[in-house]
């Protein structure tokens, strides 16, 4: 996927190649000169899938990835057709909607800060594998590693 593991989001500094997993989904955030392009992938046997590729909804067995015009990208689930998780990509500013335990739960990436569940940070240094980890009791936390059947996506070439 890349092998760049410094990235600045929301007025902070992510030393991590992931720096968010919301519950089972680990989303990477590429920068561009017009938006913020977002990666997301889930481990299923063992192996990653991805459901957004550089803010492209990529087809695969689990999900239903749509994307509107203007560019919001949703996913649901394809057997219940329940919602799972939204994202608006822009520039200076992208939002990820998603549910946690029964609670609509907002992550917003700005040029200054991040706010994750209970977590806010502002201009600071986030150097792990894997940076908020939002759980799916609603609890956070920060830094992890990344799993082991992810880790050839961030070898350095």
């Amino acid at each position: 996927m890349t092998n760049k593991t410094e990235l600045k989001i929301g007025g902070c500094l992510f030393r991590c190649p992931i720096p968010l997993v919301l519950k089972d989904r680990y989303f990477f955030v590429a920068k561009s000169n017009e938006k913020d392009l977002f990666s997301v992938f889930i481990l299923k046997n063992g192996k990653p899938v991805f459901e957004i590729y550089k803010n492209q909804p990529i087809k695969n067995p689990d999900t239903e990835v749509t994307k509107t015009l203007k560019g919001i990208i949703t996913v649901s689930d394809k057997k219940t057709g329940n919602f799972l998780y939204k994202i608006r990509p822009g520039y200076r500013g992208s939002s990820i909607f998603g549910h946690i335990k029964d609670n609509k739960v907002e992550i917003y990436i700005s040029d200054r800060e991040l706010r994750a569940g209970g977590v806010i940070l502002l201009g600071s240094t986030v150097q792990s594998e894997v940076g908020i980890i939002i759980y799916e009791d609603g609890s956070t936390a920060v830094g992890a590693s990344i799993p082991p059947e992810a880790r050839h996506l961030f070898k350095k070439t």
